[in-house]
């Protein structure tokens, strides 16, 4: 594995993992070590980053997720390879190395994104969509499509740092771009490991283009898009019972 693929890990962490010190204790005595978590609502995307990434891992159903634990060599192996690239969660990761209490600060790193490279960003903001983003398809009058990218994070300081560095839009809970403005984008097309977002973008590309002259072909794209996004929708709310369209609970 190489840089990007660490960079990836970071960005998908940074939107929904879980960084913590577990407690453990022999004969009385306690030990502490580091342990990472990613949460998702994907059980195979989470099978897919166990497989990749740790030698040992377990996965179990929570009340409205999927947890993926890595076993305790891999968590502090994987902690000491993204420390480099975790924007948001560079605090906890220092913290818990140092067998400190994660305080859960959430102050974006400006030095840790501008030393990163243009194609280490794009791995980091693919495994940040994979987790915590979602792509739509809006129908805009009667021949008009909009297709967009959306990240959704608390934290506006570093909505905006996307927004500074890529364009689009933000508010305080997401940022959004439009598909056909993003620029040097092909590692974070490349990266994407969430089959469904996957499946997603390549459908949102193919509509974006289509000339004026393909709006049949474009209609046609769109009812697949739904498509997946219904049966992905409709298998959380069989599970969860409320989820809104961008498989969000």
């Amino acid at each position: 594995m190489n840089s990007l693929d660490y960079a990836y890990l970071a960005g998908a962490i940074d939107g929904d993992g879980y960084i913590f010190l577990a407690n453990y204790y022999v004969k009385d005595k306690k030990y502490s070590y580091p342990r990472v978590e990613l949460i998702s609502l994907d059980k195979e995307y989470l099978e897919k980053i166990g497989e990749k990434y740790a030698k040992s891992y377990s996965i179990r159903k929570g009340k409205r997720s999927w947890r993926l634990a890595f076993g305790l060599k891999d968590s502090k192996e994987i902690l000491l390879k993204i420390k480099d690239y975790s924007v948001l969660k560079w605090k906890d990761i220092s913290d818990v190395l140092r067998n400190k209490r994660p305080k859960r600060e959430r102050n974006p790193s400006t030095k840790i994104w501008s030393k990163m490279k243009d194609v280490e960003r794009q791995a980091y903001l693919a495994g940040m969509l994979d987790t915590d983003g979602c792509i739509t398809i809006i129908r805009q009058g009667e021949r008009g499509f909009r297709t967009d990218i959306r990240i959704f994070q608390k934290n506006k300081e570093f909505l905006e740092m996307l927004h500074n560095e890529y364009g689009g839009s933000y508010n305080e809970m997401q940022w959004r771009i439009p598909i056909k403005e993003i620029k040097r984008m092909d590692v974070f097309k490349r990266m994407l490991m969430n089959d469904n977002k996957r499946k997603r973008l390549e459908i949102s590309n193919k509509i974006r283009l289509l000339g004026k002259e393909g709006f049949e072909k474009k209609v046609e794209l769109f009812q697949d898009f739904k498509l997946i996004n219904h049966k992905y929708r409709s298998s959380l709310i069989e599970k969860y019972k409320s989820v809104n369209s961008c498989g969000k609970l």
